[in-house]
């Protein structure tokens, strides 16, 4: 039934209704999620309406003379004109091409609204906690437009539209989807006497609205096409374009002690009366231990462990290193012991002796070297627990003890035993988090395999020293992390971590800045990255000095 109405005719079908009014709600979905202001303000209506009813009479004058007027409450267009005129009406996506500007806060038609993957997820979330249960989240394949709205509501299907076959479209990848061929493809003719195509219309002015809002809110931003130069608003953030040396580093946990391990083992007899606390440093002439009334045992340095008294006349690998032990802490002159030969226990070796013996505070030094007065060791120890007890036998062990010297123990995945090489710089992560450089010494050769089954790990012992042994204290057994460097590059085209751009289905962008504004998207074939310092190799149209957009800090 029609009705005539200042010489024009208005759809009064309950049917008609029925579709307008599922778009009229869909308008507020979208409104709702795109940020708009709910604003109940006469003036606030006024000028909405105002300007929806200004897009009605652009339609109108480019070809769709029936184009409706827009509610009164400003929100969407709520009656139709005589949709069987209009169905095949050729004009319509030229006509929505020169007007879309027109509604309100519409964005410039010098830029598109391109939003990111993570702001479309939420306008998702937001129409689904608003009553459209199955609208999708976006695919990161398609880009921004009327297509992706149309085919995201009809995956939604009646959640969407209730009782209403939404129409159809397709998604072309490898082109860029603007206005105009949305309305193209909503204009598209479907259904009896074009209520499809009308539906489709009515979705083209949603998305708008919704885009609109969404725009104003600032959940869309606007960005240019890949690849192609366009204006658009100055960037957040850009960190240069630069040429330099790159190191790509893995981290590895490792563990902060100290290096060797010495049982130091009584030869004389006796009993223990004195000994050491554990974590005591002892060094060369300094007294490990005492036996019965006081009398002390000496450490020396040396390979060969104490095995016979030493007195004059003997030789031997024995006499060699007290002689040089002698020197070493000023008892003897190095000029006589060499003339008289190294490895001979000569009068001025005994002479050394003596001057020995009476620092270590020997009422009566003799100036031969009892079995069990001394412990030759390759170097300073320091005490990690005391195996003896007072009161307990002089002979046998005594103290377990380290080398004074910290070492970082990597036990290294053995698949990354070519990466490594005695020599490497690394630097180290301390408990405190403080960062100290440090060098591979060693890279140990045999492996070893914990666990069992899939659980199973092999792995190589790879040494580290510490260029500063201060920075570690007194730590022992602190799990610390080792940065080993994996890859170089010489003079390499870099840029922050930050501005890399994943793209589907593989492959990365940068978003490059230029003058005025103007940004565009420049596909980059990443090399090594540098997680310590947050840069990436890159190759790509890029030169030093350009600017690429990084995340705000």
């Amino acid at each position: 039934m029609n009705e005539a109405t200042g010489g024009r005719r208005r759809w009064c079908r309950p049917r008609r209704a029925g579709v307008l009014a599922v778009m009229a709600g869909i308008v507020m979905l979208a409104a709702a999620c795109g940020g708009s202001p709910s604003s109940t303000s006469d003036t606030g209506v006024s000028g909405q309406f105002q300007q929806n009813l200004a897009f009605a009479q652009c339609m109108r004058s480019h070809g769709l003379p029936d184009f409706p007027d827009p509610n009164a409450n400003g929100q969407g267009f709520g009656n139709q004109e005589d949709a069987n005129q209009e169905q095949s009406n050729p004009h319509f996506g030229t006509a929505y091409s020169a007007c879309h500007h027109l509604l309100p806060s519409a964005p410039s038609s010098h830029g598109k609204v391109i939003p990111s993957n993570s702001q479309l997820v939420q306008f998702a979330q937001c129409m689904r906690s608003h009553g459209v249960p199955n609208y999708p989240d976006p695919n990161p394949n398609v880009s921004l437009g009327a297509e992706f709205a149309l085919a995201n509501l009809r995956s939604a299907g009646s959640a969407a539209l209730p009782g209403r076959r939404v129409m159809s479209g397709t998604v072309s990848r490898g082109r860029e989807a603007g206005p105009h061929a949305e309305a193209l493809a909503a204009a598209q003719p479907r259904g009896p006497r074009g209520r499809g195509r009308w539906v489709a219309a009515g979705l083209v002015v949603v998305l708008a609205a919704g885009a609109a809002s969404a725009w104003r809110a600032g959940v869309l931003s606007p960005a240019s096409s890949s690849g192609a130069r366009q204006q658009g608003a100055p960037a957040p953030a850009t960190a240069a374009v630069t040429r330099q040396d790159l190191s790509a580093t893995s981290p590895v946990t490792a563990t902060l002690g100290y290096a060797d391990a010495y049982t130091v083992t009584g030869h004389g007899g006796g009993t223990l009366t004195s000994l050491p606390a554990a974590g005591r440093v002892i060094r060369q002439g300094q007294v490990l231990y005492k036996t019965d009334n006081g009398n002390p045992v000496v450490l020396l340095h040396g390979l060969v462990p104490d095995w016979r008294t030493l007195d004059e006349g003997v030789t031997g690998a024995d006499v060699t290193q007290l002689n040089h032990d002698l020197v070493a802490l000023g008892d003897a002159r190095s000029a006589e012991i060499s003339a008289l030969g190294w490895n001979y226990f000569s009068w001025e070796t005994q002479a050394g002796v003596q001057r020995l013996q009476s620092a270590l505070g020997i009422s009566s030094p003799s100036g031969s070297l009892p079995l069990g007065q001394a412990v030759f060791e390759p170097e300073a120890i320091r005490v990690s627990h005391v195996t003896g007890s007072l009161g307990g036998p002089a002979s046998g062990p005594v103290l377990a003890a380290t080398s004074d010297r910290h070492v970082v123990t990597i036990p290294l995945d053995a698949s990354m035993q070519s990466e490594v090489k005695a020599g490497d710089t690394v630097t180290v992560t301390l408990p405190d988090g403080t960062m100290t450089p440090g060098a591979v010494s060693a890279v140990g050769t045999v492996a070893a395999t914990s666990g069992s089954g899939p659980d199973a790990t092999t792995t190589i012992p790879v040494y580290v020293t510490l260029a500063r042994p201060s920075a570690a204290g007194t730590l022992d057994q602190a799990p610390v992390t080792v940065n080993i460097t994996t890859a170089n590059a010489h003079n390499a085209l870099v840029v922050p971590l930050g501005a890399l751009l994943a793209q589907a289905p593989s492959g990365y962008d940068v978003e490059v800045t230029g003058p005025g504004n103007t940004r565009r998207y420049v596909p980059v074939t990443t090399g090594i990255f540098d997680d310590t310092d947050g840069l990436v190799q890159v190759s790509g149209a890029l030169t030093p000095g350009q600017r690429v957009v990084v995340p705000s800090a």
